[in-house]
């Protein structure tokens, strides 16, 4: 899958060209009175989510990397990627922390789940399905591969903290089980959100755990955690306020 990694990385490097043409014709050809606006971390943030984050080949497809090594190096080439976008060049933890992006390793536990949620219940009838089906029986003899979809799909339910519904069919939650049959797929994905924040915010608390206010902090993630950890775990799905929307007359955040 190594090949896969680096088309990955490549297409995000492409995309980021997409964005600097895109912040290049904002910086030099609009008018000098809404440039300042239109320039703005939150402008660039987004522009750099929609040509970027969003792209189907950037964290749609991370169920199919194989090592953990793989996934980092997606996410390293991510957020490199928005780092020259915003010209701020902080630890990386902090930039995802700021900016609301969770790890891409928790996001392929999300996808892994998922696809298991569609093996198991909604689409059951799939000739994969059936195979899955086949080999999850067969998942404990010797000669499994290590790094099989099998396995990763187990470690992702434990990363989740879903493993006492694996290997089962999941529980299905009362919006997922209210929704369309033809919608139970996406209402589950959406049903999963909340505990990769969960998760996100487990390995934050575990690595960085909290210190007295007269601790000195070894390092500048543990730094930053220590000055804004209440309000990051609270709103972790909100945009830090130094990044609210802009004025229409001058990049000044509008209180």
């Amino acid at each position: 899958m190594q090949p896969a990694t680096t088309h990955t990385c490549q297409k995000i490097n492409w995309a980021y060209q997409t964005v600097s043409a895109i912040v290049r014709s904002l910086k030099h050809d609009t008018p000098a009175s809404l440039r300042g606006t239109w320039t703005s971390p939150l402008i660039l943030y987004r522009i750099w989510h929609s040509c970027v984050l969003s792209h189907a080949s950037a964290t749609q497809n991370l169920r199919y990397l194989l090592h953990p090594t793989q996934v980092q190096q997606v996410q390293s080439s991510l957020i490199s990627s928005l780092q020259r976008t915003l010209h701020c060049f902080t630890a990386a933890q902090i930039t995802m922390l700021e900016l609301v992006i969770s790890p891409l390793i928790l996001r392929q536990a999300e996808q892994l789940v998922s696809l298991h949620f569609r093996y198991t219940v909604t689409h059951t009838r799939l000739i994969s399905a059936y195979l899955y089906t086949l080999r999850c029986q067969r998942k404990a003899s010797n000669t499994h591969p290590r790094h099989s979809l099998e396995n990763r799909i187990e470690i992702a339910y434990h990363a989740l903290g879903l493993s006492t519904s694996y290997p089962g069919p999941p529980t299905m939650p009362m919006s997922v089980a209210l929704a369309k049959s033809g919608n139970r797929g996406k209402s589950y994905t959406i049903y999963l959100k909340p505990l990769v924040t969960v998760a996100w915010v487990r390995q934050l608390t575990s690595s960085h755990p909290s210190q007295p206010p007269h601790v000195t902090p070894t390092e500048l993630t543990h730094a930053h955690l220590m000055i804004h950890g209440p309000s990051l775990y609270n709103n972790i799905y909100k945009i830090t306020p130094y990044h609210n929307l802009v004025s229409a007359l001058n990049a000044t955040p509008c209180h």
